[in-house]
């Protein structure tokens, strides 16, 4: 009985993980959208973006270099969410200093768009 209550525990610690992981997801996807579409300027989904980046998703970016190490038995690699993440960043610092070093055809609409489909095909591979 002790066995089956920890399983269940277990299982059930698990489901919301994944359920709290995958709200991670459609939040960065989300803020991501909305600083695009203001190009940067607003300042809450700014201040969320950066608690996420800082914060759940390079949890959940760490979970994806692991499932890939596990599964493609080899070295770490870099998670493809992380480096959306990041170029996202790049981006949106370089549109807030008033650099010019992003080049004109990356918008933060396609580095938001990136993060939505990096986000999309790795919950489609059943996390």
């Amino acid at each position: 009985m002790r066995a089956a209550n920890s399983i269940q525990r277990t299982y059930s610690e698990t489901t919301i993980a994944c359920q709290e992981g995958y709200l991670k997801y459609i939040e960065a996807i989300e803020v991501t959208s909305e600083l695009a579409i203001t190009n940067g300027g607003d300042r809450s989904a700014e201040q969320r973006f950066y608690e996420l980046y800082y914060g759940e998703m390079n949890l959940i970016e760490l979970r994806q270099k692991t499932k890939s190490y596990i599964e493609d038995g080899g070295g770490l690699t870099t998670s493809r969410i992380e480096s959306a993440m990041v170029a996202f960043k790049n981006a949106l610092t370089a549109i807030k200093s008033g650099e010019d070093s992003i080049p004109p055809t990356i918008s933060l609409q396609q580095l938001a768009q990136k993060i939505k489909t990096e986000c999309d095909v790795f919950l489609k591979q059943g996390d």
